[in-house]
C-alpha cells in the first residue's frame, strides 16, 4: 500500500476524536472518510496532513514514516471546505502560489498553470479575480492549486459541502476525473452518503473516533456490518420483529440466524404483492399510514403487523393513507448485521 495509518489517536481532554485507527491506501486510490458530525472524520483528514498532532501512531507513505514531519514538509495538497483564495491575486496567481514560494522558474510555472486550469476547464478565467468566479468556479481554483506542486497526497476536507446541489453533482465527477487521469491518490472527507457512493473507491464509515467498516460503497450498502451503518447509508427496515411467530407466518431467512445480530432489508428490496399471493413466505398484510412523492421516488409507510415499515418505489405511486396493501420481504434481500459497533472488514 501507498499510504499506510497505523494506530492514530487523538484525544481532547478525556474525549478520543480519533481512537486507535488504522488504515492503507493505494496509489491510485480515491477514498472517501463518511460519517456524521463529530464522528472524527476531519480530525483524522487534519492528523494525516500534519495540521494536527497525533498521540500515538505512525503515517508511512512509501515506507517513509511522516508522523513527526511538519505539515509544509509532507508534500501533501489540501483543499477546504472554504475556497481559502487569495483575494488579491488572479486566478492564475492563485493556481501557481505554491510554486512562487518554491521559486519555481516563471515559465515552467506558467506552463503548469496553463495545464491545470485546462484541466478544470477554467482557462478563459486566469486573469480574473476570485470573487468574479462562481462558488463551484472558486473551488475549481482551489483544487487545481492544491495540485500544482504535484502532491504525495490529494486531501480534501467537505469541498462541496458550501455549493448548492447541481453545482455539487457536476464538480464531483470533475474532481474524479482529474483525480483518475493523474492517478494521485485522494482522500475526501463527507458527510453526504450520495458524494461517497458516486465518488469513492473505498469508503471508511466512522463513528465515535472509530472505523465502523472499510469497503466499496457496494460492500458498505449491500453488506453493511453494523446497524450504524446499513443505516447510515441510506434507510434499514429492522425486521427482528418478524421472527417471532405472527399468527402462522415467521419470517424465513437464509441460513441460521445468529444471536448476536439482527437483520433487516432495503426499503426498494420489499415488493408489493397481489392480495391472491398473501400466503407466500414472509408476505404480511400493511395499511398505508404516510405517502412521500418526491418525484422519481415515492416513499411509503406502512403498518405491517404492528411493525412500521418504509417501502420505496420509483416515480410516483398511486397509493393513499389508509389504503391497504400485502408486502413481501424476498429472503434473498434481507441483510444480517451486527447489533455491536466498530466491527472493521
Amino acid at each position: 500500500m501507498y499510504l499506510q495509518i497505523k494506530n492514530i489517536t487523538k484525544t481532547y481532554g478525556a474525549i478520543a476524536a480519533v481512537d486507535n485507527v488504522s488504515l492503507d491506501i493505494a496509489k491510485n486510490e480515491f477514498v472517501c472518510i463518511l460519517g456524521p458530525s463529530g464522528c472524527g472524520k476531519t480530525t483524522l483528514l487534519r492528523l494525516i496532513a500534519g495540521l494536527e498532532d497525533a498521540d500515538q501512531g505512525e503515517l508511512y507513505i512509501g515506507g517513509e514514516n511522516l508522523i513527526s514531519v511538519p505539515a509544509q514538509h509532507r508534500n501533501f495538497g489540501i483543499v477546504f471546505q472554504s475556497y481559502s483564495l487569495f483575494q488579491n491575486m488572479t486566478i492564475a496567481e492563485n493556481v501557481g502560489y505554491g510554486l512562487s514560494i518554491r521559486k519555481v522558474p516563471k515559465a515552467q510555472i506558467h506552463k503548469r498553470v496553463n495545464e491545470l486550469l485546462e484541466q478544470v476547464r477554467l482557462t478563459d478565467q486566469s486573469e480574473k479575480l476570485p470573487h468574479k468566479l462562481s462558488g463551484g468556479q472558486q473551488q475549481r481554483v482551489a483544487v487545481a492549486r492544491a495540485l500544482a506542486v504535484d502532491p504525495k497526497v490529494l486531501l480534501l476536507d467537505e469541498p462541496l459541502s458550501a455549493l448548492d446541489a447541481k453545482v455539487r453533482k457536476t464538480l464531483r465527477t470533475e474532481i474524479c476525473e482529474v483525480q483518475k487521469s493523474l492517478g494521485i491518490p485522494t482522500i475526501m472527507v463527507t458527510h453526504d452518503q450520495e458524494e461517497a457512493m458516486t465518488m469513492a473507491h473505498r469508503i471508511v464509515c466512522m463513528k465515535d473516533g472509530k472505523i465502523e467498516q472499510v469497503g466499496t460503497p457496494s460492500e458498505l450498502y449491500n453488506q453493511p456490518k453494523t446497524f450504524f451503518v446499513a443505516n447510515f447509508l441510506g434507510s434499514m427496515n429492522v425486521l427482528d420483529p418478524f421472527l417471532e411467530k405472527d399468527g402462522n407466518n415467521k419470517l424465513q431467512v437464509n441460513g441460521e440466524h445468529e444471536k448476536d445480530c439482527s437483520i433487516g432489508i432495503r426499503p426498494e428490496s420489499i415488493k408489493i404483492v397481489d392480495t391472491g399471493k398473501h400466503n407466500d413466505s414472509n408476505t404480511y398484510h400493511g395499511t398505508v399510514t404516510k405517502i412521500e412523492n418526491l418525484g422519481n421516488v415515492s416513499l411509503i409507510q406502512a403498518d405491517a403487523s404492528g411493525h412500521s415499515i418504509l417501502i420505496e418505489r420509483r416515480g410516483f405511486t398511486n397509493f393513499k393513507v389508509g389504503d391497504e396493501l400485502w408486502i413481501q420481504f424476498p429472503v434473498d434481500t434481507i441483510i444480517s448485521f451486527s447489533r455491536s459497533t466498530s466491527v472493521v472488514s
